[in-house]
């Protein structure tokens, strides 16, 4: 529930260094994102950045030049950062930061889009540690002096898990009276030596330095690459997101948590919009709550989304997908979305032929009907209850669409596509 509506959380949004690359240009981008219909964004919040060239992201947002990069914690006098400049002092917080933190809730909130403030990120590998504020080569305080596998553990250093927890109340204390956000703990804790203790630990911290304040937020974890079943997690955590969620299973796999399971980032397939757009289709037919595609065609000086995307970019993005994301969201946005439910048994609606065409369906028996073609056949027959029903038609790619309303006296009902129909094909039903 977002301002007091049932809320999906749709986007097609830049590689999460909005807030700690002060070359790129936030108002931009999110008015773009706004334009086009969609109301969400992942943003990374300092402790990690990456080294130009990383994973073969060209003009990457996360791997701000050293003068750019706008850090938690206040530079000192002393030299020696590893990408340049100056090192930092983890007691000193950098008020640069936090008033850019400010400005980006600020016009997020204006412009209705809801803000992933994902708090840590694992070292994959040495190039990102050598970068982090938290290495002890990079402060002047004598933290960080462990290998990146044991940057977020309860059995590393003391001293370093500290800094952490003060960088979780602080944050906690600036963002709290803002409702476009919720935490998440940790981008792909399942790298780089990230603990399940720890993370449930650093969630405790959130949890407890919410408590008595304005809001409470949720907090998400992210659970896996592709799917997992989820068990035993902490009862603070309200979201579970995954990565490359294709084919969708986990979103039935997950369905005893009764909570909503998220796809927070996509990619590495290739660079071509056909893919993700049906990826997003079949997630949200399958029953998701939030779709992120991470979109390679936002860079610092193309905030508007125009760059071109090239290979070998480890995915895609595009002024045309994110408009065919927005209709997906318009496209559910027309249905009681809240009261549908996934089926899994399809023959119990479509005759067997008709059942092959169709990827997910999702109904309230009776009432209202979604589904979704990969490719659009010519007719589709239905099992309906009688009733007058207003059928909604939407070309997924053209993005060309009919509205119709048909009266319907029970059993077999077919449907014929219009010939400008002639792609993907998602068409919604819902008794008047």
């Amino acid at each position: 529930i977002f301002r007091g509506e049932p809320t999906l959380l749709i986007t097609s949004g830049e590689h999460y260094g909005m807030l700690v690359n002060e070359a790129f240009n936030f108002d931009l981008y999110l008015e773009t994102l706004h334009n086009d219909g969609l109301n969400s964004s992942r943003l990374f919040m300092g402790p990690y950045i990456e080294p130009a060239g990383a994973f073969n992201i060209p003009d990457n947002t996360l791997a701000p030049a050293s003068e750019h990069y706008v850090s938690p914690w206040k530079r000192s006098a002393e030299p020696g950062y590893a990408s340049g400049g100056n090192k930092f002092d983890l007691s000193a917080w950098n008020p640069a930061y936090f008033e850019r933190l400010h400005q980006i809730l600020q016009k997020a909130s204006e412009l209705g889009i809801v803000l992933e403030l994902t708090l840590f990120c694992p070292m994959y590998d040495d190039a990102q540690w050598n970068l982090s504020p938290m290495n002890i080569q990079n402060n002047i305080n004598g933290i960080g002096n462990v290998t990146r596998e044991k940057v977020y553990t309860l059995d590393g250093e003391k001293e370093l898990l500290q800094v952490q927890e003060a960088f979780v109340r602080k944050i906690v204390s600036e963002v709290n009276g803002y409702d476009n956000f919720y935490f998440e703990i940790c981008n792909e804790p399942y790298f780089g030596g990230v603990t399940d203790e720890w993370q449930k630990h650093i969630t405790d911290i959130l949890v407890e330095a919410e408590q008595g304040k304005k809001k409470q937020h949720l907090i998400s974890v992210n659970v896996a690459n592709g799917s997992a079943v989820v068990s035993n997690p902490h009862p603070a955590w309200s979201l579970f997101n995954f990565h490359y969620c294709t084919p969708p299973v986990a979103v039935a796999e997950n369905a005893h948590l009764n909570k909503p399971v998220g796809m927070n980032e996509t990619g590495f397939h290739n660079i071509y919009d056909e893919y993700y757009r049906r990826e997003a289709w079949n997630f949200m037919m399958a029953g998701g709550a939030l779709y992120n595609h991470l979109d390679y065609s936002f860079t610092v000086g193309k905030e508007d989304g125009s760059n071109i995307v090239l290979e070998p970019t480890p995915g895609g993005g595009s002024p045309a997908l994110r408009k065919q994301l927005g209709a997906m969201k318009r496209f559910f946005e027309r249905l009681r979305f809240l009261h549908l439910t996934p089926v899994s048994e399809k023959s119990s609606v479509f005759p067997s032929e008709t059942a092959k065409t169709v990827s997910y369906l999702l109904a309230e028996t009776g009432k209202q009907y979604a589904f979704y073609c990969e490719q659009a056949p010519k007719q589709i027959e239905m099992n309906l209850p009688e009733g007058n029903y207003q059928v909604y038609m939407l070309d997924t790619h053209t993005l060309r669409e009919k509205v119709s309303s048909v009266s319907h006296g029970g059993g077999t009902f077919t449907l014929t596509i219009p010939q400008e129909i002639t792609d993907e094909l998602a068409i919604s039903l819902m008794k008047q």
